[in-house]
């Protein structure tokens, strides 16, 4: 079926009977834990990745920060190219403190 077809074929459009073979199907594994997974235990989970945080452990570190601020976008994510080099040969102080503030 071509984009914008105006008539499109009821032998090829999708219905609630004909579906792809190749949705996405439920995974049996997170659907257990989430059934299994209860405020005290997730404290539990917390507590024992804030230990290993405190220990120093990068992975933990890094699952943390991912889990509460989120992850940090890649520079191809986010923009143009390059977004993130700027030239600051040519600014002042006092813009430099202005541009501080704006951002705090």
């Amino acid at each position: 079926m071509v984009r914008g077809n105006p008539n499109p074929s009821p032998a090829t459009r999708f219905s609630s009977e004909r579906q792809p073979e190749n949705r996405r199907k439920p995974d049996p594994i997170l659907a257990a834990l989430k059934a299994k997974l209860t405020p005290e235990r997730a404290a539990i989970i917390a507590e024992a990745l804030l230990s290993k945080m405190e220990t120093g452990d990068i992975q933990a570190i890094n699952t943390g920060w991912d889990r509460t601020a989120g992850k940090v976008p890649n520079k191809n994510e986010n923009g143009d190219p390059g977004a993130f080099d700027l030239d600051l040969t040519d600014i002042d102080s006092e813009k430099l403190r202005a541009a501080i503030k704006r951002v705090k």
